[in-house]
């Protein structure tokens, strides 16, 4: 959820773009370390932020498409939309399964940027900076976590990505986001800095 929105926000709102709009979960908007990366990544770019209340549900239970669902997206784009937004970064993981009638209510003179591949460059990164990425010959293995429940994580992931799972269910503490905090921090520092 909360890396979807930072690398977004990091690779999607500088370059050319004045108003970048965050449709983002309501987890994320809370988050330190949301807030921290938009001060940091964003402070040149006008960012709209819409908390998008009940449209993960709605992904979760399957309906992309459909007028219910079409009411919703444009109540939560109008804001972006009156605001003069000329890019939408989605900042929830489950918002790139709508990505395509957000892109039709948009028009195509507003960027809609999924940033799932961002996250994908910047998790490779560290997996090479850490030395920790598999060996070429290894196969694939795939560990599903959720910090809801793993039966219906599983029902979902079937619905969505038309793949069986065996998720595990985890918990997450604000240890964790500090840790991230301090991670973010130590990314960004000069080399030696504490």
């Amino acid at each position: 959820f909360f890396f979807q929105a930072e690398d977004g926000i990091r690779d999607h709102c500088v370059t050319g773009v004045q108003t970048c709009a965050l449709p983002i979960s309501p987890a994320t908007f809370q988050g330190r370390l949301y807030r921290a990366t938009v001060g940091r990544h964003a402070a040149a770019v006008q960012v709209v932020e819409q908390v998008c209340l009940g449209l993960a549900d709605v992904v979760e239970a399957g309906a992309l498409e459909g007028p219910e669902t079409e009411a919703l997206l444009q109540r939560f784009l109008a804001p972006m939309l009156d605001a003069g937004a000329d890019t939408i970064v989605l900042g929830c993981t489950h918002y790139p399964f709508v990505i395509d009638t957000i892109r039709r209510l948009v028009g195509p003179d507003i960027a809609v940027i999924d940033p799932a591949p961002a996250v994908a460059r910047h998790l490779a990164s560290l997996l090479h900076h850490y030395a920790l990425e598999a060996p070429s010959q290894t196969p694939a293995t795939h560990r599903f976590l959720t910090t809801g429940d793993a039966p219906g994580f599983d029902r979902d992931a079937a619905r969505l990505i038309q793949r069986s799972t065996q998720s595990e269910a985890i918990l997450w503490d604000a240890a964790a986001e500090h840790l991230a905090v301090w991670s973010s921090r130590r990314q960004h520092s000069p080399p030696g800095a504490p």
